[in-house]
C-alpha cells in the first residue's frame, strides 16, 4: 500500500541507517543525500517510525527512510498527513497486539512471583542473586535497585541496594551463602565493579562462592575480527545495518555516531585490551541509561578483580558447570552463547 503514498527516489547502502540513530543526522548522510539532490539542513534530526524507518522533513517535503534487505531506500512522502496517521496507527495496532499483552504477562507473573516468595518457606541458607531484575526463584533472595530505567521488578526485590552508591551491601558479615550475578557488572565503571565483589566477599560465609557472568569480550572481538555479522545479527536485531555498532552496543553502548573506518583500523593495530579500553574509558554511568553497557571483561580482568576483592580458587566454567550445585538449572547461564561463566570461592 506505500506505494501510493511514497515515492521512491534511490538507495544508500545499509551502513548509513546508523546515522539516523543520533541527533542531528551526520555530515557523511548528509552528503550522500546532496548528491542525490536532497539538501539536508545542519541540524536537522531524523524521527523514528519504527525499528528501520524513519523520517527526515526538508523544506516543505518529507522523506522516509527504509532499511530494506541491504539498502537504506529513499522515498519522498508524498501525502505526509496521511503517512503521519498510517504510521500512529501502525504503532497503534503494534501496542495492542503485541506489547500490551507482553505487559500483561509480565505484570501477572512479576506480582505472582513476588505473592510465592512470600508465602514460601524460608531456606536455611542466605542465597541472593545480585541485580536479577524480574527474576524469581525458590530459596533464592533479590539484591537490586529499582530506579527509573529498572521500576517494574520492585516487587520481586528483597533488598533495596544501588550498586553505583558507596553503602555496603544490606548484609551482616559471613551470613550469606553464595551470590549469583549474571549480565550486571558491564553495566558499571570497574571500581564499582570491584567495590561490590569486595563486599560479597565480606558477607560470604567461610567456603561460600560466587559465580559471576558477563559478555565474553575475547569472543566479542574474535568474532568482530571475523565480521560475523549472523552472530551480531542474533544478539543486537535491532542495529542489523553495522556490525561495529553492534558490537559497541555489547561493550561501550555507542551515544553518538562512531567513525566506522576508525573503529576497523583500531581493532587490526591495538592489542586487544588497550581496543577496548580506548571504547570503554570514556563511558560514564547515567541512570537514565542503566541498561547500556559500558565496560568489558574477560577471564583474565575478571579473575584478576575477583583476586583483588579476596577471592581464591577462582575458575572459568561453562553454562550449567557450576561448582555450585544450587546454582544451576534454567533460571540461570540464560545467555550462554555469548557469555563468561566464573565461580569464586571464599
Amino acid at each position: 500500500m506505500k506505494k501510493f503514498w511514497e515515492k521512491p527516489l534511490f538507495a544508500l547502502p545499509a551502513s548509513y541507517a546508523r546515522f539516523l540513530r543520533y541527533e542531528p543526522v551526520d555530515s557523511e548522510l548528509r552528503d550522500a543525500m546532496a548528491s542525490h539532490g536532497i539538501d539536508v539542513g545542519q541540524d536537522v534530526a531524523a524521527t523514528p517510525r519504527g525499528v528501520t524507518k524513519w523520517a527526515i522533513a526538508v523544506a516543505g517535503h518529507t522523506f522516509i527512510l527504509r532499511l530494506i534487505d541491504e539498502s537504506l531506500v529513499v522515498s519522498e512522502d508524498i501525502y505526509p498527513h496521511i503517512g503521519l496517521l498510517i504510521a500512529f496507527a501502525d504503532r497503534a495496532i503494534k501496542f495492542v497486539r503485541w506489547r500490551l499483552p507482553a505487559v500483561a504477562r509480565r505484570t501477572v507473573m512479576i506480582w505472582t512471583n513476588a505473592a510465592r516468595k512470600r508465602i514460601a518457606r524460608q531456606p536455611s541458607r542466605l542465597m541472593v542473586n545480585v541485580g536479577a531484575g524480574a527474576w524469581y526463584t525458590a530459596g533464592w533472595k533479590v539484591l537490586d535497585h529499582s530506579g527509573s530505567w529498572y521500576g517494574g521488578h520492585r516487587p520481586l526485590i528483597d533488598y533495596e541496594h544501588d550498586l553505583h552508591g558507596t553503602a555496603p551491601m544490606p548484609f551482616a558479615d559471613r551470613s550469606v551463602h553464595l551470590f549469583y550475578s549474571e549480565h550486571v557488572l558491564e553495566h558499571l565503571p570497574d571500581d564499582c565493579d570491584l567495590r561490590a565483589l569486595k563486599e560479597m566477599h565480606r558477607c560470604l560465609v567461610d567456603g561460600g562462592g560466587c559465580r559471576i557472568v558477563v559478555p565474553d569480550a575475547d569472543l566479542l572481538v574474535e568474532r568482530l575480527r571475523a565480521r560475523d555479522h549472523a552472530f551480531f545479527r542474533r544478539l543486537v536485531p535491532d542495529r542489523p545495518d553495522c556490525i561495529e555498532e553492534q558490537f559497541l552496543v555489547l561493550i561501550a553502548h555507542p551515544r553518538s555516531c562512531i567513525d566506522v573506518r576508525r573503529l576497523r583500523e583500531q581493532v587490526a593495530a591495538l592489542p586487544q585490551n588497550d581496543f577496548l579500553d580506548l571504547y570503554t574509558r570514556a563511558m560514564r554511568y547515567d541512570y537514565a541509561r542503566a541498561g547500556e553497557h559500558i565496560n568489558w571483561f574477560n577471564f583474565e580482568k575478571l579473575r584478576a578483580m575477583l583476586a583483588a576483592a579476596g577471592f581464591r580458587d577462582i575458575v572459568r566454567s561453562s553454562p550449567q558447570a557450576s561448582i555450585f550445585q544450587e546454582i544451576r538449572g534454567p533460571m540461570f547461564d540464560t545467555r550462554p552463547s555469548y557469555s563468561l561463566h566464573v565461580d569464586a570461592l571464599k
